[in-house]
């Protein structure tokens, strides 16, 4: 896919919907693949259809759009996260889902984070990641995010990985 006229933009309050439902779809190829994330987490008692309608209403919840309109990607883009113990200018990838029908689309909204983040003068962009997931932590790595820590909470395990600008 030609990725030259892909759009990050800001989701409309009335979209979370579009957000959640590239969730489901993910959870359900991570279903097909016997991939233990967040099929097997209760993710969606965490991230319910509520959490996205507000995260679109706070300006938050972001879409990669193809160029032709349709949503191929979503993330919550967030200013602060308590997993970090530290406060640089940042930029924090949460809840990010790609369309399981558009290869390379995930990896397209985080290089547009990464952009948006070096146009904001942030110093990092930061996301976490199941530990127990190696191959969503060697995709990260190949994408340029170290190792940085990580996070253990009652029901999730992961590493926090950031990229530096």
């Amino acid at each position: 896919m030609n990725w030259e006229n892909g759009i990050l933009r800001p989701a409309g309050p009335e979209e979370g919907e579009e957000a959640l439902e590239l969730i489901r779809r993910r959870i359900a190829w991570m279903d097909e693949r016997d991939i233990d994330q967040w099929n097997r987490s209760g993710y969606l008692n965490y991230y319910p259809l509520e959490f996205f309608q507000r995260e679109a209403r706070l300006g938050r919840l972001y879409f990669l759009d193809d160029g032709t309109g349709r949503r191929v990607a979503c993330a919550v883009l967030l200013e602060e996260d308590g997993r970090w113990p530290d406060r640089p200018r940042a930029l924090y990838i949460h809840n990010l889902a790609s369309a399981v029908d558009c290869p390379g689309a995930g990896e397209q909204m985080i290089l547009r984070c990464v952009e948006l983040a070096r146009s904001q003068g942030r110093e990092y962009v930061r996301l976490d990641c199941p530990q127990r997931n190696r191959e969503l932590n060697a995709y990260y790595e190949r994408l340029g995010f170290q190792l940085a820590g990580g996070v253990d909470e009652d029901w999730y395990v992961g590493n926090l990985r950031q990229y530096r600008l």
